[in-house]
Protein backbone atom coordinates (compact mmCIF):
# COMPACT_ATOMS: atom_id res chain seq x y z
CA UNK A 1 0.00 0.00 0.00
CA UNK A 2 1.63 3.05 -1.16
CA UNK A 3 0.10 4.73 1.37
CA UNK A 4 1.52 2.94 4.33
CA UNK A 5 4.89 3.85 2.96
CA UNK A 6 4.52 7.00 2.57
CA UNK A 7 3.47 7.09 6.51
CA UNK A 8 6.34 5.21 7.28
CA UNK A 9 8.32 7.10 5.73
CA UNK A 10 7.10 10.45 6.60
CA UNK A 11 9.16 10.87 10.04
CA UNK A 12 12.44 10.69 7.56
CA UNK A 13 11.64 14.08 6.49
CA UNK A 14 11.57 15.68 9.95
CA UNK A 15 13.77 13.78 11.91
CA UNK A 16 16.82 12.03 9.64
CA UNK A 17 19.56 13.49 7.77
CA UNK A 18 19.84 16.87 7.17
CA UNK A 19 16.81 17.39 8.78
CA UNK A 20 17.52 16.10 12.03
CA UNK A 21 16.14 18.58 14.64
CA UNK A 22 20.17 19.36 16.24
CA UNK A 23 21.20 20.24 13.29
CA UNK A 24 18.81 22.94 13.02
CA UNK A 25 19.91 23.53 16.65
CA UNK A 26 23.78 24.15 15.93
CA UNK A 27 24.29 25.20 12.85
CA UNK A 28 26.15 28.11 11.93
CA UNK A 29 24.14 30.91 10.17
CA UNK A 30 25.29 29.98 6.58
CA UNK A 31 24.80 26.12 7.24
CA UNK A 32 21.18 26.60 8.55
CA UNK A 33 20.25 28.75 5.53
CA UNK A 34 21.27 25.39 3.82
CA UNK A 35 19.27 23.30 5.53
CA UNK A 36 16.49 25.20 6.12
CA UNK A 37 16.22 25.46 1.60
CA UNK A 38 16.50 22.10 1.55
CA UNK A 39 14.36 21.12 4.13
CA UNK A 40 11.73 23.13 2.93
CA UNK A 41 11.95 21.90 -0.60
CA UNK A 42 11.75 18.34 0.79
CA UNK A 43 8.43 19.32 2.49
CA UNK A 44 7.00 20.66 -0.59
CA UNK A 45 8.19 18.08 -2.78
CA UNK A 46 6.14 15.16 -0.31
CA UNK A 47 3.31 17.44 -0.40
CA UNK A 48 3.56 17.24 -4.13
CA UNK A 49 3.53 13.64 -4.12
CA UNK A 50 0.91 13.05 -1.70
CA UNK A 51 -1.41 15.41 -4.27
CA UNK A 52 -0.18 13.01 -7.31
CA UNK A 53 -1.66 9.84 -5.11
CA UNK A 54 -5.15 11.06 -4.88
CA UNK A 55 -7.36 9.73 -7.44
CA UNK A 56 -7.72 11.44 -11.23
CA UNK A 57 -11.15 12.78 -12.27
CA UNK A 58 -13.54 10.47 -13.70
CA UNK A 59 -15.12 13.39 -15.68
CA UNK A 60 -15.00 16.78 -15.44
CA UNK A 61 -18.38 19.32 -16.85
CA UNK A 62 -18.23 22.42 -19.08
CA UNK A 63 -17.85 24.45 -15.57
CA UNK A 64 -14.33 22.23 -15.31
CA UNK A 65 -16.01 20.53 -11.96
CA UNK A 66 -14.08 17.62 -11.37
CA UNK A 67 -16.36 14.40 -10.38
CA UNK A 68 -15.12 11.43 -8.71
CA UNK A 69 -16.67 8.06 -9.04
CA UNK A 70 -14.76 5.95 -6.35
CA UNK A 71 -14.16 2.88 -5.26
CA UNK A 72 -14.37 1.55 -1.57
CA UNK A 73 -10.38 0.94 -1.61
CA UNK A 74 -10.21 4.77 -2.97
CA UNK A 75 -12.11 6.13 -0.41
CA UNK A 76 -9.86 4.16 1.78
CA UNK A 77 -6.58 5.83 0.11
CA UNK A 78 -8.02 9.32 -0.15
CA UNK A 79 -8.82 8.68 3.99
CA UNK A 80 -5.03 7.64 4.40
CA UNK A 81 -3.61 10.42 2.11
CA UNK A 82 -5.52 12.87 4.64
CA UNK A 83 -3.95 11.67 7.41
CA UNK A 84 -0.65 11.40 6.42
CA UNK A 85 -1.27 15.00 5.50
CA UNK A 86 -2.81 16.34 8.71
CA UNK A 87 0.44 14.21 10.60
CA UNK A 88 2.57 17.08 8.75
CA UNK A 89 0.41 20.11 9.42
CA UNK A 90 0.65 19.17 13.84
CA UNK A 91 4.74 17.83 13.20
CA UNK A 92 5.58 21.03 11.11
CA UNK A 93 3.72 23.31 13.79
CA UNK A 94 5.55 21.81 16.49
CA UNK A 95 8.78 21.55 15.15
CA UNK A 96 8.89 25.05 13.95
CA UNK A 97 7.88 26.12 17.49
CA UNK A 98 10.65 23.97 19.07
CA UNK A 99 13.52 25.35 16.45
CA UNK A 100 12.04 28.93 17.35
CA UNK A 101 12.78 28.22 21.45
CA UNK A 102 15.88 26.95 20.76
CA UNK A 103 17.61 29.31 18.28
CA UNK A 104 17.99 32.71 18.68
CA UNK A 105 15.14 35.36 18.00
CA UNK A 106 17.02 36.80 15.32
CA UNK A 107 16.13 33.38 13.56
CA UNK A 108 12.42 33.45 14.28
CA UNK A 109 11.08 34.60 11.23
CA UNK A 110 13.51 31.71 9.19
CA UNK A 111 11.73 29.14 10.81
CA UNK A 112 8.45 30.19 9.44
CA UNK A 113 6.52 27.03 7.58
CA UNK A 114 3.33 28.77 7.29
CA UNK A 115 3.28 28.12 3.19
CA UNK A 116 4.75 24.33 3.50
CA UNK A 117 1.70 23.82 6.15
CA UNK A 118 -0.78 25.43 3.79
CA UNK A 119 0.37 22.56 1.31
CA UNK A 120 0.01 19.93 3.24
CA UNK A 121 -4.24 21.54 4.49
CA UNK A 122 -4.51 22.04 1.06
CA UNK A 123 -3.98 18.46 -0.09
CA UNK A 124 -5.84 17.40 2.81
CA UNK A 125 -8.93 19.91 1.84
CA UNK A 126 -9.28 18.63 -1.75
CA UNK A 127 -9.33 14.76 -0.37
CA UNK A 128 -12.04 15.76 1.38
CA UNK A 129 -13.75 17.49 -1.64
CA UNK A 130 -12.74 14.25 -3.56
CA UNK A 131 -14.57 11.91 -0.89
CA UNK A 132 -17.93 14.45 -0.76
CA UNK A 133 -17.29 14.33 -4.90
CA UNK A 134 -17.79 10.82 -4.83
CA UNK A 135 -20.66 10.39 -2.18
CA UNK A 136 -22.74 12.84 -4.41
CA UNK A 137 -21.90 10.20 -7.44
CA UNK A 138 -23.18 7.45 -5.07
CA UNK A 139 -26.50 9.16 -4.58
CA UNK A 140 -27.29 10.20 -8.13
CA UNK A 141 -29.27 6.77 -9.03
CA UNK A 142 -31.49 7.71 -6.01
CA UNK A 143 -31.58 11.26 -6.51
CA UNK A 144 -32.92 10.73 -10.03
CA UNK A 145 -35.40 8.14 -8.85
CA UNK A 146 -36.85 10.85 -6.47
CA UNK A 147 -36.74 13.47 -9.67
CA UNK A 148 -38.81 10.79 -12.11
CA UNK A 149 -41.50 10.42 -10.00
CA UNK A 150 -44.83 11.83 -11.31
CA UNK A 151 -45.45 14.02 -7.70
CA UNK A 152 -48.27 15.36 -9.56
CA UNK A 153 -50.38 12.43 -9.15
CA UNK A 154 -52.20 10.86 -6.07
CA UNK A 155 -50.24 9.32 -3.78
CA UNK A 156 -52.40 6.50 -2.18
CA UNK A 157 -50.34 5.52 0.82
CA UNK A 158 -48.55 7.75 2.52
CA UNK A 159 -47.22 5.49 5.43
CA UNK A 160 -44.02 4.36 4.45
CA UNK A 161 -41.22 6.30 3.44
CA UNK A 162 -40.47 6.04 0.01
CA UNK A 163 -37.78 3.65 -1.90
CA UNK A 164 -35.37 6.62 -3.03
CA UNK A 165 -35.03 7.29 0.84
CA UNK A 166 -34.31 3.83 1.69
CA UNK A 167 -31.47 3.99 -1.11
CA UNK A 168 -30.38 7.07 0.19
CA UNK A 169 -30.25 5.99 3.87
CA UNK A 170 -28.04 3.07 3.12
CA UNK A 171 -25.64 4.90 0.64
CA UNK A 172 -25.16 7.65 3.65
CA UNK A 173 -24.83 4.79 6.13
CA UNK A 174 -21.97 2.62 4.27
CA UNK A 175 -19.99 5.60 2.83
CA UNK A 176 -19.52 6.97 6.27
CA UNK A 177 -19.05 4.15 8.03
CA UNK A 178 -16.24 2.81 5.72
CA UNK A 179 -14.30 6.33 5.84
CA UNK A 180 -15.15 7.00 9.53
CA UNK A 181 -12.20 5.18 11.27
CA UNK A 182 -9.78 6.35 8.76
CA UNK A 183 -10.06 10.28 8.67
CA UNK A 184 -8.66 12.09 11.82
CA UNK A 185 -11.58 13.93 13.81
CA UNK A 186 -11.16 17.63 12.71
CA UNK A 187 -11.54 16.28 8.96
CA UNK A 188 -13.97 13.78 9.93
CA UNK A 189 -15.98 16.89 10.88
CA UNK A 190 -15.17 18.90 7.46
CA UNK A 191 -16.70 15.72 5.55
CA UNK A 192 -19.95 15.81 7.84
CA UNK A 193 -20.34 19.32 7.08
CA UNK A 194 -19.60 19.14 3.40
CA UNK A 195 -21.82 16.26 2.73
CA UNK A 196 -24.57 17.35 4.46
CA UNK A 197 -24.82 20.95 2.76
CA UNK A 198 -24.09 19.40 -0.63
CA UNK A 199 -26.84 16.74 0.44
CA UNK A 200 -29.16 19.70 1.16
CA UNK A 201 -28.77 21.80 -1.50
CA UNK A 202 -29.67 18.96 -4.25
CA UNK A 203 -32.82 17.82 -2.53
CA UNK A 204 -33.99 21.47 -2.30
CA UNK A 205 -32.85 22.03 -5.79
CA UNK A 206 -34.50 18.97 -6.90
CA UNK A 207 -37.99 19.74 -5.16
CA UNK A 208 -38.05 23.14 -6.79
CA UNK A 209 -37.37 22.02 -10.10
CA UNK A 210 -40.96 20.08 -9.80
CA UNK A 211 -44.09 21.15 -12.35
CA UNK A 212 -46.68 20.16 -10.05
CA UNK A 213 -46.77 18.65 -6.08
CA UNK A 214 -50.08 16.50 -5.67
CA UNK A 215 -51.64 17.19 -2.05
CA UNK A 216 -50.83 13.75 -1.13
CA UNK A 217 -47.67 13.91 -2.74
CA UNK A 218 -46.11 16.89 -0.19
CA UNK A 219 -47.44 14.43 2.64
CA UNK A 220 -45.30 11.64 1.42
CA UNK A 221 -42.12 13.82 0.73
CA UNK A 222 -42.61 15.52 4.23
CA UNK A 223 -41.88 12.12 5.78
CA UNK A 224 -39.73 11.30 3.61
CA UNK A 225 -37.40 14.62 4.44
CA UNK A 226 -38.29 13.64 7.95
CA UNK A 227 -36.52 10.51 7.63
CA UNK A 228 -33.65 11.78 6.17
CA UNK A 229 -33.37 14.06 8.71
CA UNK A 230 -33.15 11.65 11.07
CA UNK A 231 -29.96 9.81 8.99
CA UNK A 232 -28.14 12.95 8.45
CA UNK A 233 -28.79 14.37 11.92
CA UNK A 234 -26.66 11.09 12.99
CA UNK A 235 -23.54 11.14 10.84
CA UNK A 236 -21.40 12.32 13.34
CA UNK A 237 -22.03 10.04 15.92
CA UNK A 238 -21.31 7.20 13.25
CA UNK A 239 -17.47 7.97 14.39
CA UNK A 240 -16.01 5.46 16.38
CA UNK A 241 -14.74 7.76 19.39
CA UNK A 242 -18.06 9.59 19.55
CA UNK A 243 -17.53 9.43 23.32
CA UNK A 244 -14.85 11.90 22.35
CA UNK A 245 -16.31 14.10 19.62
CA UNK A 246 -16.49 17.81 20.12
CA UNK A 247 -19.90 18.62 21.63
CA UNK A 248 -19.63 22.07 20.23
CA UNK A 249 -19.51 20.70 16.33
CA UNK A 250 -22.08 18.81 17.14
CA UNK A 251 -24.48 21.49 17.88
CA UNK A 252 -23.70 23.80 15.36
CA UNK A 253 -23.90 21.13 12.78
CA UNK A 254 -27.33 19.79 13.83
CA UNK A 255 -28.32 22.92 14.10
CA UNK A 256 -27.22 23.24 10.30
CA UNK A 257 -28.98 20.39 8.99
CA UNK A 258 -32.14 21.23 11.04
CA UNK A 259 -32.23 24.75 9.30
CA UNK A 260 -31.60 23.37 5.97
CA UNK A 261 -34.91 20.66 6.37
CA UNK A 262 -36.74 23.58 7.66
CA UNK A 263 -36.59 24.98 4.47
CA UNK A 264 -37.64 22.20 2.76
CA UNK A 265 -40.34 21.18 4.79
CA UNK A 266 -41.58 24.95 4.94
CA UNK A 267 -41.42 24.72 0.51
CA UNK A 268 -43.79 21.54 1.33
CA UNK A 269 -45.99 23.18 3.92
CA UNK A 270 -46.66 25.79 1.39
CA UNK A 271 -47.06 23.84 -1.78
CA UNK A 272 -50.12 21.66 0.61
CA UNK A 273 -51.58 24.56 1.66
CA UNK A 274 -54.79 24.95 0.10
CA UNK A 275 -55.27 27.97 -2.33
CA UNK A 276 -57.29 29.96 -0.58
CA UNK A 277 -54.93 30.62 2.14
CA UNK A 278 -51.94 30.50 0.61
CA UNK A 279 -51.16 34.42 0.57
CA UNK A 280 -52.29 34.67 4.19
CA UNK A 281 -49.76 31.93 4.75
CA UNK A 282 -47.45 32.53 2.94
CA UNK A 283 -46.85 36.22 3.96
CA UNK A 284 -46.76 34.63 7.41
CA UNK A 285 -44.17 32.05 7.28
CA UNK A 286 -42.37 33.81 4.75
CA UNK A 287 -41.37 36.95 5.90
CA UNK A 288 -38.30 37.85 3.24
CA UNK A 289 -40.40 36.05 0.90
CA UNK A 290 -40.52 36.96 -2.87
CA UNK A 291 -42.54 37.47 -6.10
CA UNK A 292 -40.47 34.98 -7.76
CA UNK A 293 -40.62 32.40 -5.30
CA UNK A 294 -44.17 32.54 -4.63
CA UNK A 295 -44.51 31.89 -8.57
CA UNK A 296 -42.48 28.50 -7.94
CA UNK A 297 -44.99 27.61 -5.13
CA UNK A 298 -48.00 28.19 -7.23
CA UNK A 299 -46.06 26.71 -9.83
CA UNK A 300 -45.39 23.53 -8.05
CA UNK A 301 -49.44 23.42 -7.00
CA UNK A 302 -50.37 23.86 -10.72
CA UNK A 303 -52.01 26.75 -10.12
CA UNK A 304 -52.94 28.27 -13.71
CA UNK A 305 -51.08 31.76 -14.76
CA UNK A 306 -54.17 33.93 -14.18
CA UNK A 307 -55.06 33.04 -10.90
CA UNK A 308 -51.31 33.48 -10.06
CA UNK A 309 -50.93 37.11 -10.72
CA UNK A 310 -54.49 37.51 -8.82
CA UNK A 311 -52.35 36.04 -5.99
CA UNK A 312 -49.25 37.99 -6.65
CA UNK A 313 -51.21 41.32 -6.83
CA UNK A 314 -53.06 40.07 -3.13
CA UNK A 315 -49.54 39.24 -1.70
CA UNK A 316 -48.62 42.73 -2.87
CA UNK A 317 -44.42 41.92 -2.96
CA UNK A 318 -42.00 44.03 -5.36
Amino acid sequence: DRTEEKRRQSGSVLNSGCCRREDFRNASEDKFQVLQQAFLLALRKYAASLHQMLPTPTSINCKETKSYSLSSREEILVCKIVQVAHYFCIRLESFSAAMRDKRNSRHEHQMDMSNEQKAFHDVANLAVDILVSGFKIQTNSAFTEMSKTDWGRAIIDTTEESTYVRSMSITIKSFCENVQCYLPPLYFRLLCQKLASAFLSKYFDILMSQDKLSRSATEQLLLDAYSLKEVLIKIPEMKKDSNHQDVAFYSMYKRNVMNGFDRIENLLHLVGTPSRSLVDVYRTNSQNGTAVGFRTIVDSKGVNRSQQCRMVRALDLD
